[in-house]
């Protein structure tokens, strides 16, 4: 189950990263206003920005210091936009970590299915759940 986006998301910058075929690379980032604010990576890429590929997506911090840390050291040359700037903002911000969310959220799924299975024992929760699949 996807992590949901609590509007509105606050910009906290962009990188253009340009490989030496001429790949580009967009990265905006933002934080959201749940609690904890989760931070949301949208980015853009194709031959010269066309676009081909798009997406935006929930990211922990580990992920993106991973790719801004990159952009910072190995790949400067090749980066544009305030990445320092975007670091600092993301380590502040106390933000949640979408992954630990998913997992808490499998769980809780999991859990309800085991709870049924016990009240009713095995063998009458197969029939229930056969029974229902051929309405």
């Amino acid at each position: 189950m996807p992590v949901s986006k609590t509007e509105p998301v606050k910009s906290l910058g962009t990188v253009t990263y340009t490989a030496y075929d001429g790949y580009v690379t967009e990265s905006t980032y933002g934080v959201d206003s749940s609690s904890p604010p989760l931070c949301w990576r949208s980015q853009v890429g194709g031959k010269g920005l066309s676009g081909e590929c798009k997406g935006e997506s929930a990211v922990s911090l580990a992920v993106a210091k991973g790719q801004l840390d990159a952009y910072a050291g190995t790949y400067k040359s090749m980066v544009t936009g305030d990445v320092a700037g975007i670091l600092k903002a993301l380590t502040g911000a106390g933000l949640g970590d979408p992954d630990a969310i998913r997992e808490a959220e499998k769980k809780s799924r999991a859990g309800r299915v085991h709870g049924i299975r016990g009240l009713l024992g095995r063998g009458l929760y197969i029939k229930v759940c056969s029974t229902l699949k051929k309405k």
